[in-house]
């Protein structure tokens, strides 16, 4: 798997908040791209400064999410239909508590499949989230 970072900040911007529930946001959104991301597949995180704030996307070429799921993901126990029959682990309250903590933030956290990444088979998923500074 190839896992690049890019970083189009032109300075280092201090976000406020609570470092220990941000550790556990964007370890479950990074940890979610590679847990459904092959072998042969690319993860890329990239942090970039917008209006008063840092947006962090982190985009995968995994197997993705149903268009019909997509409204639900953020729920809490609720588990991506294609996920289910695969055998992958998981209890379905790792985005719940991303967007919990993003919004405690004052931030967003928006959700894209097929990703940037899509190739045949593997349509991904990006995350975009925003947090003001």
């Amino acid at each position: 798997m190839k896992i690049h970072i890019k970083d189009k900040r032109n300075e280092r911007i201090k976000i406020s908040g609570d470092s220990f529930l941000l550790e556990i946001a964007f370890s479950n959104l990074i940890s979610n791209a590679l847990k459904y991301t092959e072998d042969q597949g690319v993860v890329e995180i990239v942090l970039d400064e917008k209006e008063e704030g840092i947006q962090i996307e982190v985009c995968d070429n995994g197997i993705g999410i149903p268009e019909k799921d997509l409204k639900n993901i953020f729920n809490d126990f609720y588990r991506a239909s294609n996920i289910r029959s695969k055998g992958y682990e998981g209890t379905g309250m790792g985005l719940s508590i991303i967007k919990h903590v993003v919004e405690k933030h004052g931030g967003t956290v928006e959700v894209q499949s097929p990703s940037r990444f899509a190739v045949k088979d593997k349509p991904g998923t990006s995350f975009m989230v925003y947090l003001p500074t």
